[in-house]
């Protein structure tokens, strides 16, 4: 049975754009909204923030241990973690350790006032993927605030003994660039017209897991990022035909595809069965999600979607706070 009245994502154009980006000596907030951090990871992401010259506040409860291993400390101090970090006026952008689980436990934990007081806040930057795809969700049903999908501070991706240049170049773009076009390249699964909307989705399991939500922004009208890991093609058969039953694709403009990491032989093969009847474009093979490199993508800005050059293309349009 389809969810009643799913929230719209709104989509007004020039009004939707990514809050102001970071500069020299900014405050930058480190919250672990979901699973546990390991704290040489985090050490060592803290280490290359600072290196960008930037301030960087570990909150407090980043590094808690709770009552289940795989959750970062108690739901409500993950949840005061993420209120305060989205509202003290001298923070200027906030970092997601990592996902894992747990963020949507954390969003349970949000009364009607702290939303209230998130989306009258001044609006700052927050970066990470995965569980935290529950987060952009959130806040896309419940405001207009852009927000980035994008690589987390303690992965090994990042922080590890071998971290990936190119992920951490996106990283420092996500946070830095201002007023520049950013361009993502893929393969075009399927051609179409060029299409302008804004971006929804993430990881598929985490979309599916706010369906019958307040969190469960629409995507009618909009161009939706699938990505995931560690899902075969049965369990990522089954989250598709659960969103399709539930109505959640109506309207899609477009489709991205970031990576499948460790999901069978061909995942894609399920994904585009699976979403072939909408037909509209859809490109594929996009560094976003779990792979390497990771790259990023605003959600709720408009992009360009050209299956003909296989390209995901923006403008940063970065809000003005005068």
């Amino acid at each position: 049975m389809a969810a009643t009245n799913p929230p719209v994502l709104t989509r007004t154009g020039a009004q939707r754009a990514l809050p102001p980006a970071v500069k020299v000596g900014d405050r930058v907030a480190v919250i672990a909204p979901g699973s546990p951090v390991e704290p040489a990871l985090l050490a060592s992401g803290v280490r290359l923030l600072q290196s960008w010259s930037l301030e960087v506040e570990v909150f407090p409860h980043v590094l808690d241990s709770g009552r289940h291993p795989h959750l970062a400390g108690d739901d409500a101090d993950r949840a005061s973690d993420f209120v305060n970090a989205m509202t003290r006026p001298d923070i200027a952008a906030v970092v997601c350790a990592r996902g894992g689980t747990g963020v949507g436990r954390t969003l349970e934990m949000l009364s009607a006032a702290q939303w209230k007081a998130i989306t009258s806040a001044t609006p700052r930057i927050l970066v990470g993927s995965s569980d935290v795809t529950a987060l952009h969700l959130a806040l896309a049903a419940r405001s207009a605030a852009v927000s980035v999908f994008g690589p987390m501070l303690a992965t090994d991706v990042v922080a590890g003994d071998n971290p990936d240049d190119d992920t951490r170049d996106w990283l420092y773009k996500a946070l830095f660039d201002e007023n520049t076009h950013t361009q993502l390249v893929g393969t075009t699964a399927r051609d179409g017209d060029v299409v302008n909307a804004p971006v929804i989705g993430g990881t598929l399991t985490l979309i599916e897991s706010v369906l019958g939500t307040k969190d469960a922004a629409h995507a009618s009208g909009c161009i939706v990022l699938l990505e995931d890991i560690g899902e075969p093609a049965r369990r990522i058969d089954r989250s598709l035909t659960h969103l399709r039953r539930s109505g959640w694709f109506d309207g899609v403009v477009g489709f991205i595809l970031g990576s499948f990491v460790d999901c069978g032989r061909d995942p894609r093969d399920v994904v585009l069965e699976r979403i072939g009847d909408h037909r509209v474009p859809v490109i594929a093979d996009v560094a976003l999600g779990h792979g390497r490199p990771q790259h990023y993508i605003p959600l709720g800005q408009y992009v360009e979607l050209n299956p003909s050059l296989s390209t995901i293309s923006w403008t940063r349009r970065v809000q003005s706070l005068s």
